[in-house]
């Protein structure tokens, strides 16, 4: 019998589209006049970001939880946390924000050492980025109708960040627990990520199903900690090639709670 729901946050309970289409049209409105411009300059700073993260202490911590995927998470993070790598990342932030914004800025025909202009990018892509992200439309029916479950999330990524769409997204209240890979130094598809969450909780894990976007990390990582799965088909290509014996696949989380009463 299932009675315990392990549930990913970006892709399966929230969307991050808006970020990728508004939050840059607004930046290159604001700082280059340019709507239109918002798709290339999107792309420019993902690709500055990315070569610039291999730069960074600690890359093999960011791997591991996941964090390097998301590249323009150095502008959101504050860092907080008890890990003491994060204290080593807060201290070259402001650094790698710079040299990122002064690359950009320098491939759009403004000066790279506008300090000025430079801050003001920042500040912007603190202020606006979190209002980008929203629940899906079925997100919160799915929550209220499976109430009889222990439901947690596991996501990826740095813990301020994470909490914070947790919170914006009005999530926090309709879940038994979250556990962020930030705060564990290891996160999904890591076996040791999903058993840690098992121990901590004190479930059996023939009781628990992951839901999940993403099929390398969701759906293969718990299927290795013999977890069933349910995986949410995304658009996302899936290049992995591994066969998982599914509980389900599903296009809707809306689907999910008449799947799991016909199991019962």
């Amino acid at each position: 019998m299932i009675d315990t729901l392990f549930i990913d946050l970006d892709g399966t309970l929230i969307s991050n589209k808006l970020k990728s289409t508004t939050l840059y049209s607004d930046l290159a409105l604001k700082y280059f006049n340019n709507k239109n411009l918002g798709e290339k300059i999107k792309i420019s700073l993902r690709k500055h970001c990315s070569h610039t993260f291999k730069t960074l202490p600690h890359t093999d911590f960011l791997k591991d939880i996941g964090w390097g995927y998301d590249w323009d998470n150095m502008f959101h993070t504050d860092f907080s946390g008890e890990d003491l790598r994060l204290n080593d990342l807060k201290n070259v932030a402001e650094e790698y924000q710079h040299f990122v914004l002064g690359l950009l800025l320098n491939e759009y025909g403004k000066s790279e050492h506008d300090h000025a202009l430079i801050e003001s990018v920042i500040a912007f892509m603190k202020e606006k980025w979190l209002e980008h992200y929203s629940p899906y439309s079925d997100t919160h029916a799915f929550l209220n109708k499976c109430k009889h479950y222990k439901k947690y999330i596991l996501t990826n990524g740095l813990e301020d960040i994470q909490m914070k769409k947790i919170y914006h997204c009005d999530l926090y209240d309709s879940i038994d627990g979250v556990f962020i890979s930030g705060a564990y130094g290891i996160g999904k598809p890591a076996t040791s990520y999903y058993e840690n969450v098992i121990n901590c909780i004190g479930v059996d894990k023939k009781s628990v199903v992951m839901i999940g976007d993403t099929w390398s990390t969701d759906i293969i990582g718990a299927a290795n900690a013999g977890i069933k799965t349910i995986w949410k088909k995304s658009h996302n290509k899936v290049n992995d090639k591994r066969e998982v014996d599914l509980f389900a696949a599903i296009d809707n989380l809306i689907e999910i709670p008449d799947l799991l009463l016909s199991y019962e």
